[in-house]
């Protein structure tokens, strides 16, 4: 017989109880896959989202009650993003990763346990310190709200209902290190969505408050018992959302019971990690900060870098914060088994799968940017005036999505190996060079070139910080640094190509949007149009990344270039010669592949 070709699957030995790790390819493609089950989640709890927002728009209204409840719901989680627990899963799971490697189920239980003590005993005082600030931040946020409950004898009321919300910082707590565990075993879904019940279950809570106390109260008109049901129903909801990704955490093996794990040297080393991370939280929360503030200068400059913010951010959480997660696991172990050369390999995967989808959306967004402002432009900002600043803020900060993309993956790569210092110095450069676009800015004359500067100045930063953080990330690998960047070019390139519709569209259509309505189908219809270009444009030249994105686009693609191949071979077979004539002697009947 003739000897078969090299198989590219690891050959299993007899005794071995399952499979060794696949080829590198493999395990690129099941990391495509987990970003995607990632990026549909996380879209589903954004969707949530903006139900929670919308809900408690109709059912409180434009009253001071009403952004009262909002801020007092906003401020545990911004405590808990100053005090770095967003990074959590990332300073935990390459600690955990290592336990579950060594087959130390237990050793990765009392390490997740510790830690997850050590993190309540923190935040336990924190809310306590919270509760006891609540009539200062209170002053501070709600100045009216606290003059008017004054007067009308309610105060009591309002103190109640922003205490009730501290202890949601505990189960903050709770959800991160469950995530944690989760992502650890190389499960995703869950610890993604799970946002979504704390989203449906406020909005629920909200609902009920109707039903019960009626709509659009006033300061004043609200009880205690409408306090308790708005306070405590959202912290409950919080809690509902922290059960599931226990239950998740549970499910994949690993029970969370809160224990003193100080003495433990792991465990040690975690919270050093995390009080370091504390300083890149902080420089984000005052980057925004900062430009919110000079954005405030001009009359709905915040309300326009705000809405920036979010279309920008969309993108970036659906696809750089859902491969940042899936690639972690990975890295950690690359890292810890000193595989410097996988390590790279799979980093520099997640960052092309990252641009695959970042560079047209980040054009996409500069593209569209007038219609996206004029379907994002409600009530007293639906003027020209309004959308002009809007549009100025899509256009300055679209092009930074990208960096800030490929900044949030290398921030997880840097985490993976346990480097804490780089992501803060990266931040540090970020904010520095915001500083400078804030002072750039300030000598604007306001409106437009105002915000526009600033926004300019965001894309910067988010770009130098992303180029230093990933650059820091290359270093021990075999290619070169300089093969991303034409890679990158390239793919620049044909996300240009594939605006051309999209750009069409808005220029001939732009004249007949009046409203919100038509600037969403506007978007939506040009949006679309550039999609299917760019994913013909990739179909076409065959795109590797694609093909790890979208495996039926891909597998179409091999069986029609099969097709093609076939169709070759029959067209430049001899003249009345039989198929059966081209095979090897050892497969035609009766042949042979030994000569007489």
């Amino acid at each position: 017989m003739t000897p078969r070709e090299p198989s590219c699957r690891p050959a299993v030995t007899v005794g071995q109880s399952e499979p060794p790790a696949g080829t590198l390819h493999d395990r690129h493609a099941s990391m495509a896959r987990g970003a995607v089950t990632v990026a549909a989640c996380v879209m589903v709890s954004r969707i949530t989202g903006f139900g929670r927002v919308a809900a408690t728009a109709a059912v409180l209204g434009p009253t001071f009650f009403g952004n009262l409840f909002q801020f007092a719901n906003l401020i545990p989680f911004m405590v808990f993003g100053m005090l770095s627990g967003s990074l959590i899963p990332a300073i935990l799971v390459p600690m955990l990763v290592r336990r579950l490697d060594m087959q130390d189920r237990a050793g990765a239980e009392r390490l997740a346990s510790g830690f997850l003590g050590l993190l309540l005993a923190i935040f336990a005082a924190v809310t306590a310190l919270g509760i006891l600030i609540t009539p200062l931040l209170l002053r501070i946020i709600a100045p009216v709200v606290e003059q008017s409950a004054d007067q009308s004898g309610q105060l009591h009321t309002y103190w109640l209902l922003m205490g009730m919300m501290f202890p949601q910082l505990l189960f903050y707590a709770v959800s991160a290190v469950c995530t944690a565990v989760q992502q650890a075993h190389g499960r995703f879904a869950l610890a993604a969505g799970a946002t979504a019940v704390e989203n449906v279950g406020t909005a629920a809570v909200v609902g009920l408050s109707a039903f019960l106390f009626g709509r659009g109260k006033e300061i004043g008109e609200v009880g205690l018992a409408q306090a308790l049901v708005l306070g405590l129903g959202a912290t409950g909801a919080v809690a509902a959302c922290a059960a599931l990704q226990w239950w998740g955490a549970r499910r994949a093996g690993v029970r969370l019971v809160p224990s003193s794990g100080w003495r433990d040297p792991e465990i040690r080393a975690l919270f050093r990690t995390g009080v370091a991370s504390v300083g890149y939280a902080c420089l984000s929360i005052l980057s925004l900060f900062g430009m919110l503030s000079i954005a405030s200068r001009v009359p709905g400059g915040v309300a326009a870098f705000q809405i920036a913010h979010a279309f920008v951010h969309l993108p970036v959480a659906l696809t750089a914060s859902s491969v940042a997660a899936v690639q972690l696991p990975e890295l950690a172990r690359s890292f810890r088994n000193r595989q410097q050369v996988e390590f790279v390999a799979t980093y520099r995967c997640a960052v092309r799968l990252v641009l695959f989808v970042m560079l047209p959306g980040s054009l996409l967004l500069v593209t569209i940017g007038p219609a996206l402002a004029r379907a994002s432009a409600f009530g007293e900002m639906a003027t020209a005036y309004g959308v002009s600043l809007i549009a100025a803020c899509i256009a300055g900060r679209g092009l930074g999505a990208v960096g800030e993309a490929v900044l949030v993956v290398a921030t997880s790569a840097s985490y993976a190996r346990r480097d804490a210092a780089s992501p803060l110095r990266a931040n540090g450069l970020l904010f520095a060079v915001n500083v400078v676009g804030m002072g750039l800015a300030s000598m604007m004359g306001g409106g437009v070139a105002l915000l526009l500067t600033l926004a300019i100045a965001a894309t910067a930063s988010s770009s130098l910080a992303a180029l230093y953080l990933h650059h820091r990330q290359l270093r021990g690998g075999a290619a070169s640094g300089r093969g991303w960047l034409r890679a990158a070019a390239g793919e620049m390139v044909l996300s240009l190509a594939a605006m051309g519709p999209a750009w069409l569209i808005i220029d001939r259509a732009a004249g007949h949007v009046s409203g919100p309505w038509e600037g969403i189908q506007l978007a939506a219809g040009a949006a679309l149009a550039a999609a299917l270009t760019y994913l013909f444009i990739q179909f076409v030249r065959g795109s590797e990344d694609m093909a790890l994105l979208l495996p039926l686009l891909g597998r179409l693609r091999r069986g029609l270039a099969r097709r093609r191949a076939g169709a070759a071979t029959v067209r430049f077979m001899r003249p009345g010669a039989r198929s059966d004539d081209h095979r090897p002697a050892a497969c035609q009947p009766g042949g042979s592949s030994v000569r007489s």
